[in-house]
């Protein structure tokens, strides 16, 4: 084969996989806005969340040095 016809072939096989991927890439639903997670206890005056950490039970808090345990 000519390498024109090899190179015009190899051009319009790009071409076919960008679209196929592209079309792909827009029958693809959405990502759904992540909601925010509501906290089921308020901090008392001059408390501070130091971290959060997610566990088998559920979310823990930490709190100051006392580490608060709540399923979320």
């Amino acid at each position: 084969m000519q390498p024109g016809v090899l190179l015009i072939m190899s051009l319009l096989a790009w071409y076919l996989a960008a679209m196929l991927m592209f079309w792909y890439a827009l029958r693809e639903p959405h990502p759904k806005r992540l909601q925010a997670m509501e906290i089921p206890f308020a901090l008392k005056e001059d408390q501070t969340i130091l971290g959060i950490e997610d566990s088998v039970q559920g979310i823990d808090f930490h709190i100051g040095n006392d580490r608060e345990e709540r399923k979320c």
